[in-house]
């Protein structure tokens, strides 16, 4: 269950052999505060506006769809702090205490209310010799997991682990293309922030959050240009989309070109931003420059969005998927990338 900002997104996979299907998806939309802003992150915003009632809708949907009462969530990333840190070698247990040392004097409380946990990020052999920090770093509000851990209990589920957006990007990467030997990068292109992340081998080895990226400012853009809906402008982002620089003309290519026009600001803004994580020298010394870029999120569901981004990157540019019957119950799979690769922590 992906406790996102703007949605929750929960996925069930499968197994067959060793590639994994998408067997249930369920989106579930938060509804924004009279005042029309935008809802506030969970984990209590998921139940808005009534516990209860979102609880009881939901939990007879997952019944219907999914098995089994074993769940992982995630929170946005928002909600904690990444931090990447050069830790000396020694032992999980030493590795931990100097990360609650150095945290403890970031916080005025220290450690006290906040829990975190740490993946290494030099297992990939790309990254070796790097100075890039070979530790990063997840922490949490202790209050927050907790809570999120009882909206799951609410919907009759068993929460067992709080997963982090880099390490679901990663495995989300493996699971979609497990035969990856090169670096690729992973946009999840959300409605109030984008976040790159760089997977090698399985490992999100660099992540950087692309700040006023956030999907939002497309359909806010339509919208104040053509005087539509929030809803509708989303629409027609999903049905018309931009131009494809690599497709002939057809009867709705005008309407392509004005679309273009009207979201070519924020497009540009996110395109600027990842060429500038791009153009990082450390990337380039560690060999970690990416060969495709895989997009995850709300703005991957703009019609011809990836071969647009292509056009402006210069790396091939594909949305996320997972092939089965999830893709035919109303969730975009582009939408499901961190909720499968929760999912999937049932095979780790």
């Amino acid at each position: 269950m992906d406790l996102g900002t703007c949605a929750v997104k929960i996925a069930q996979v499968e197994k067959v052999g060793s590639r994994y299907r998408l067997a249930a998806a369920l989106v579930i939309s938060r509804p924004e505060p009279e005042t029309g802003g935008v809802a506030p992150d969970l984990p209590a915003a998921a139940a808005s506006p009534s516990p209860l009632a979102w609880a009881q809708r939901t939990r007879e949907e997952l019944r219907r769809d999914f098995t089994g009462r074993r769940a992982a969530c995630m929170l946005s990333l928002d909600r904690g702090e990444l931090r990447p840190m050069n830790l000396p070698p020694g032992s999980p247990p030493e590795r931990r205490a100097m990360i609650a040392a150095e945290l403890s004097e970031t916080y005025e409380a220290g450690l006290e209310g906040r829990v975190f946990d740490y993946w290494d990020a030099r297992s990939a052999e790309g990254a070796a010799g790097s100075s890039l920090e070979n530790v990063h770093v997840l922490s949490l509000a202790e209050a927050d997991a907790a809570e999120a851990a009882a909206v799951l209990g609410r919907l009759g589920l068993r929460c067992e682990v709080i997963d982090g957006l880099p390490p679901a990007l990663a495995r989300a990467v493996a699971m979609a293309q497990p035969e990856a030997a090169e670096p690729v990068a992973a946009v999840d292109w959300g409605a109030h922030t984008a976040t790159l992340c760089l997977v090698h081998q399985g490992t999100a080895v660099y992540t950087r959050q692309l700040r006023d990226c956030g999907f939002v400012a497309l359909p806010s853009a339509v919208q104040r240009a053509l005087g539509l809906s929030t809803h509708d402008a989303r629409q027609l982002l999903c049905t018309y989309g931009v131009v494809d620089p690599s497709a002939g003309g057809d009867r709705w290519a005008e309407l392509r070109h004005v679309l273009s026009d009207i979201v070519a600001e924020p497009v540009a803004a996110l395109v600027a931003e990842i060429q500038r994580t791009l153009a990082y020298p450390e990337l380039h010394r560690a060999g970690l420059l990416p060969g495709r870029v895989w997009l995850f999120g709300g703005g991957a569901t703009v019609r011809n969005i990836a071969p647009y981004l292509r056009a402006k990157i210069g790396l091939p540019v594909e949305p996320w998927r997972l092939e089965g019957p999830g893709d035919r119950m109303g969730a975009e799979p582009v939408l499901m990338g961190p909720a499968a690769a929760l999912s999937a922590l049932a095979w780790e």
